[in-house]
């Protein structure tokens, strides 16, 4: 159930199965409204005019539609625009049948309900894996006539896409209104904004709103159509920590925006620290922080304590969520005209009845306690487990834990309803998932294609004590594992948050100027400093350990359902390729950290993504084809539909 075009795959026919498979809409709103369905394609559809990608796009290049044959010969940038990726990804299904979604798509159809049967079809013998019988009575709406009509099937994959629909939390979004603002774009709220000047005057009109009252204009990240014309001249505060509030941060300053400031709950570790250098040093980072109240154009910011996934809140006696250290530290931004919701996005599992839908839904929230039992992992006697200590850093800081209760975040294709995409309560219910790869679209790309070998009885179908099974050995694996283990017990996360040396130094990204001195006399040593700290720290060494992990897993997932065309090792170790990937994944970690260091002289544009040093180290992994620097600097680059890797532009 998806219609636009994403982890697609290639399939052959099966040779003893014919399996009837229809991809239609997937319910995006909660409404019957028609036009807010059309309204949230609209935005799916801009978002490509504007982003880029922000990870080395060298990682999920197919085997089967390589980089030189879709850019016909022309070495690619290792950083793409949004709309290069999105035809590259639809390209690579039509290129040998045209007609490809013509004749597996339905279009202008969205799913209203799905649920069980025991009317409907079954496999040849009767059953499918599990004893079950029946299938799934669909409810259709062809949107064009309005025609509501059923249909039957024996399976039912969900792939309407984890990011599917933006997600804003409800005290942010009080808050905000509390304070007056506007919710522009598509977002139904008190207040509905867009239309660029003359629309806010009108709103201004309308409120009551003298020009020196500013309105403080919201919208979400998705919204990029209706950002671009909220930012030149303007100061925008940006909440988040993670790639889209770096993605509207840098398109931001694109867009002519004054200054942006970048506000998260998050502490050093998140995404949007490790940025060393901002052009024109215009942005600046808080952490730590939630937005506690908002006047016309005066943003207050208070400080909050990070809650991590296991549910350790260091430096806290209240238990319950959104813990506060109330030491009177306060920032208030000034005239902030436009605030831009970096908070993520939630997968629509609307049109899913609640008995086809994991308990702990897509991703297991961080907050849910014991409301949610099947999180913790209570099938293992933690008691006699002991953690391996050879092959991790971390143990000579933290010595040996005990194994107390833990939590089973959806972490590295582990999840507490699932195992392999494959619903534990229905196994002919399936879920295609990124499994929380730092690599989604390859991730995306193996599992369609276990899926499938599982839907054409390509692979036998394992059974669900086996994969319940298969899914508890895979978290007690892991959990050998400083960088998950640290995520999902809350004892370990305390001793090792503690330990100083660990973590080591870390880079200084968002501090003040009053930070940065000036000492010739001290240059010498700030060289041996800065040689030092080039160093892996403990918690870098793991970190690398736990990416090797992550790749492992999915060579596993590879073997398993026949995955052809890429071999990067296997669950044991990785190869040459998958050493690459690894290489690669990193790299785009390297940009950020290298900037401020090695590119002083350049502040006032460079990038992470103008990242000439780097480009020259990347290669197609089936072609050996090298990637080639940005033709312009990125900031100088025109976005928008004329510019793509084929024109000349990037």
């Amino acid at each position: 159930m998806k219609s636009t075009p994403c982890g697609v795959w290639r399939l052959p026919r099966a040779p003893t199965d014919n399996v009837e498979c229809d991809n239609v809409d997937d319910g995006y709103d909660d409404d019957d409204d028609d036009d807010d369905d059309a309204s949230a394609r609209d935005v799916d559809d801009r978002v490509y005019d504007e982003l880029w990608t922000n990870a080395v796009a060298h990682c999920y290049e197919y085997h089967d539609h390589t980089f030189h044959e879709h850019f016909d010969g022309e070495s690619p940038t290792i950083f793409f625009p949004l709309r290069d990726v999105n035809e590259y990804l639809v390209k690579r299904v039509t290129k040998n049948r045209a007609d490809f979604f013509d004749d597996y798509f339905v279009f202008d159809t969205r799913v209203e309900y799905v649920r069980e049967t025991t009317d409907g079809a079954s496999g040849s013998d009767g059953t499918w894996d599990g004893g079950r019988r029946g299938g799934f009575l669909v409810t259709l709406h062809h949107l064009p006539s309005g025609r509501k009509y059923d249909r039957v099937f024996d399976r039912c994959v969900w792939a309407a896409g984890e990011n599917r629909v933006g997600s804003i939390p409800k005290s942010l979004r009080d808050v905000f209104i509390d304070g007056g603002a506007v919710f522009g774009g598509g977002w139904k709220c008190e207040h509905v904004g867009g239309g660029g000047i003359e629309g806010e005057k009108h709103i201004e009109k309308e409120m009551g709103r003298t020009e020196d009252d500013s309105i403080v204009f919201v919208f979400h990240s998705a919204e990029t159509h209706s950002i671009r014309t909220h930012c030149p001249n303007r100061n925008v505060l940006i909440i988040g920590g993670e790639s889209s509030a770096e993605d509207m941060a840098l398109q931001c300053l694109k867009w002519n925006a004054s200054h942006v400031d970048v506000a998260t709950r998050q502490d050093d570790w998140c995404l949007i620290n490790s940025t060393t250098q901002w052009p024109g040093d215009r942005v600046r980072v808080h952490l730590e922080v939630e937005v506690c109240s908002v006047e016309y154009g005066n943003v207050a910011l208070r400080h909050v304590m990070t809650k991590w996934p296991c549910g350790y809140v260091p430096s806290s006696n209240d238990e319950g969520n959104g813990q506060y250290d109330n030491d009177g530290r306060a920032v208030i931004l000034k005239d902030i005209r436009t605030v831009i919701l970096c908070t993520g996005y939630d997968a629509n599992l609307n049109m899913l009845d609640p008995r086809l839908r994991p308990e702990c839904e897509m991703i297991p929230k961080y907050n849910m306690g014991d409301h949610h039992p099947s999180i913790f992992v209570s099938d293992i006697n933690w008691s006699k487990w002991k953690m391996k200590n050879g092959d991790n850093a971390a143990h000579e800081y933290t010595g040996d834990v005990d194994g107390g209760r833990k939590r089973m975040i959806r972490k590295n294709y582990n999840h507490p309803d699932m195992h392999r995409g494959i619903l534990f309560k229905n196994p002919n219910m399936m879920y295609l998932c990124e499994h929380g790869s730092d690599i989604p679209l390859l991730s995306l790309d193996v599992h369609a294609w276990l899926l499938c070998s599982y839907l054409t009885r390509r692979v036998p179908m394992p059974t669900v004590d086996e994969l319940r099974t298969a899914n508890i050995q895979q978290y007690m694996d892991q959990m050998h594992l400083p960088t998950i283990r640290y995520d999902c017990d809350e004892a370990y996360h305390e001793i090792l948050y503690s330990k100083v040396e660990y973590w080591g130094e870390l880079e200084e990204s968002s501090s003040s100027e009053d930070d940065n001195l000036d000492s010739d006399d001290n240059h010498d040593e700030d060289e041996e400093e800065e040689e030092e700290e080039e160093e892996d720290s403990p918690a870098d060494l793991d970190e690398i350990e736990y990416e090797k992990y992550q790749l492992r897993l999915l060579c596993r997932v590879m073997e398993e359902g026949g995955y052809p065309g890429l071999c990067i090792g296997n669950y044991e170790s990785l190869n040459e390729y998958g050493n690459r990937l690894i290489k690669y994944s990193f790299l785009s970690d390297e940009t950020r950290h290298c900037l401020k260091a090695d590119h002083p002289e350049d502040s006032e544009w460079r990038t992470f993504r103008d990242a000439d040093e780097q480009a020259k180290s990347v290669a197609s992994l089936y072609t050996g084809t090298k990637a080639r620097p940005l033709n312009k600097r990125w900031m100088d680059i025109n976005d928008g539909r004329r510019t793509t890797i084929r024109n000349g532009g990037v």
